[in-house]
């Protein structure tokens, strides 16, 4: 997020992290370059107002150092320079004032397009997980999951056999109140474990990896 503006900044960061995002922040356009040539984001959120360069600029620069999406941030009375943006290698535009649902929406629409489409079906055993369909069969046969459950499965089934963090889950399933919500992971696991598992006292689907987080059990 670049934006010069600090209590904007602090806003911005609360609601993203509310909807789930890790948000790093800076003030100018150094600062985003710098930032996005050390780590690349998957997302960059820019004021066009910047105080050490004009938004447009500063899209051509990012789009040479870094491949992912931008979103601008717009004034009402910078229209020119919000269409320059969009020519320059801008993603799409959210206009000030805007809404906290509008921005989040914009941005899991580009992030959409832009990041790949995890595998759509994953198979554990006897455990079929489809992404697409919002889905899970086991035996093939449908089981019924709350939507704290399949959201768990999901984020475990779009990296298979991958390790996700007990505090990744957290942040995607709870958002910015995570902390308080390490007992429900736990819980919610187990219920998991109960309706998918042949034996859930030794899960092979959902695995746990000691005070790291959990994995699907692929081989």
């Amino acid at each position: 997020m670049v934006d010069d503006e600090p209590h904007l900044r602090r806003a911005l960061a609360v609601i993203l992290g509310n909807a789930g995002f890790a948000v790093r922040a800076v003030g100018d356009a150094e600062g985003a370059l710098a930032e996005c040539a050390a780590r690349p984001p998957d997302l960059v959120l820019l004021d066009l107002m910047l105080p050490d360069r004009r938004g447009p600029a500063l899209c051509s620069e990012l789009r040479r150092i870094c491949d992912r999406p931008i979103v601008v941030l717009s004034g009402l009375d910078a229209e020119r320079e919000k269409v320059e943006a969009l020519q320059r290698g801008a993603d799409d535009y959210v206009t000030k004032p805007f809404s906290s649902a509008e921005l989040v929406a914009r941005l899991n629409a580009v992030l959409r397009r832009a990041l790949p489409e995890p595998e759509r079906v994953v198979s554990v055993g006897p455990v079929e997980i489809d992404l697409g369909r919002h889905r899970l069969l086991k035996h093939g046969r449908l089981v019924h999951l709350t939507r704290t459950e399949w959201r768990l499965i999901e984020e475990l089934a779009r990296v298979p056999g991958a390790l996700v963090l007990h505090e990744d889950l957290l942040r995607a399933i709870w958002g910015a109140r995570s902390r308080e919500q390490g007992h429900l992971l736990r819980v919610h696991i187990a219920r998991l474990r109960a309706k998918l598992e042949e034996d859930p006292q030794r899960p092979r689907v959902v695995v746990n990896e000691p005070g790291l987080g959990y994995r699907l059990g692929i081989d």
